[in-house]
């Protein structure tokens, strides 16, 4: 059980070696999430707030059953991941420090927000407690996903866009309400770019 990923494993193997203050982790991998993680790397209790430096190999887990500490949730994504991540953790009581930790991972056969994808990379990266994932590519490649994208960002275009109704001419000055916001809303902590292959726009 790692309370600094708020991530339980089950069926453990591997070896675990305490050195005085130092833990290390060797070749300690177990089931959790529907998939595997593999961890190796050290705890080191000698310094005031303690260390982390673990290396994590993640298989298959199953993004919608993440922790909310992951906070992928925030990105309406479902999917199976698999990746790799250097989490760099101080262990303050006041609250663990994750900065400087990184991550690359690939998600297969999901959806983010409602569009059906066949992989999407995320790449990962934290400040604080904050972290921050960026979409590399986006890969969809059935007419259906073409459909669900021409929606999306039809939209999405129009939404920002403001337009008027076709029947009225633009207003010669901006509007003072607000426009109406997109229908998709990535939030702020995650950025994208969609590639497609073989879809009909």
């Amino acid at each position: 059980t790692s309370e600094t990923l708020d991530l339980t494993a089950s069926r453990a193997t591997g070896r675990v070696v305490v050195d005085g203050a130092v833990v290390r982790l060797e070749n300690v991998a177990g089931t959790a999430i529907d998939g595997r993680v593999k961890a190796d790397g050290t705890l080191d209790f000698n310094p005031s707030p303690p260390r982390c430096d673990v290396s994590l190999d993640l298989a298959h887990l199953d993004v919608a059953d993440t922790p909310k500490s992951w906070q992928l949730d925030e990105t309406g994504l479902t999917g199976h991941l698999t990746g790799k991540v250097r989490l760099l953790a101080r262990l303050d009581p006041k609250g663990v420090d994750l900065s400087g930790s990184t991550g690359d991972a690939v998600v297969e056969a999901g959806e983010i927000q409602g569009i059906k994808f066949k992989t999407l990379r995320l790449q990962m990266k934290a400040e604080g407690n904050d972290l921050r994932y960026d979409t590399g590519s986006v890969k969809a490649s059935s007419s259906e996903a073409g459909r669900d994208f021409r929606a999306w960002l039809s939209s999405v275009l129009v939404a920002l866009q403001g337009a008027a109704p076709p029947d009225k001419p633009a207003p010669a000055e901006p509007p003072k309400e607000k426009p109406p916001r997109p229908v998709v809303q990535l939030p702020k902590s995650i950025s994208t770019h969609l590639e497609l292959e073989d879809v009909d726009l």
